[in-house]
């Protein structure tokens, strides 16, 4: 297998050779040149109307409401709520939920999760919450739950 290559042009050249095909000024061959950006990566994200780079799958909130939710969880700690696995999972749970049902306009969408061919409604899962607290580790502290043995006599 071919080893990959790493860019070798900026973020603005890229949104330059970007702009000036989709403006209709040159086409994909002619940008690349110009810029030095590869003909695949200018057709690629022609379409490409926010313009995100990168790899991997969307994320479920904007950044806007994931520092939002951080920034409502870290006010909970400091009231003095415990934040434990089960009460991150369903408070997210439920912001997420509000938030899509409100962006779709009422076309409720919920976490559908497939497991041994039946479906359920849940809660953000495990990956989410580690992806979550990597990005906000400075803010938010989680509580582990440790279960107390009773010591018979």
């Amino acid at each position: 297998m071919a080893k990959k290559h790493r860019v070798t042009y900026s973020l603005d050249v890229f949104h330059q050779a970007i702009s000036a095909y989709r403006g209709k000024t040159v086409s994909y061959v002619e940008a690349s040149k110009k810029f030095g950006v590869p003909q695949i990566t200018i057709r690629k994200h022609k379409n490409n109307t926010n313009n995100h780079v990168g790899s991997g799958r969307p994320s479920i909130l904007s950044n806007n409401q994931e520092k939002y939710l951080g920034a409502l969880l870290e006010e909970l700690h400091s009231g003095g709520v415990r934040l434990t696995k089960e009460t991150l999972s369903k408070i997210s749970g439920d912001f997420m939920k509000k938030v899509k049902h409100n962006e779709n306009l009422g076309k409720s969408i919920l976490f559908v999760c497939h497991k041994a061919s039946l479906v359920y409604v849940g809660n953000p899962g495990r990956h989410w919450f580690d992806n979550f607290f990597k990005r906000n580790s400075d803010k938010l502290k989680m509580k582990k739950e440790i279960k107390i043995k009773k010591h018979s006599s």
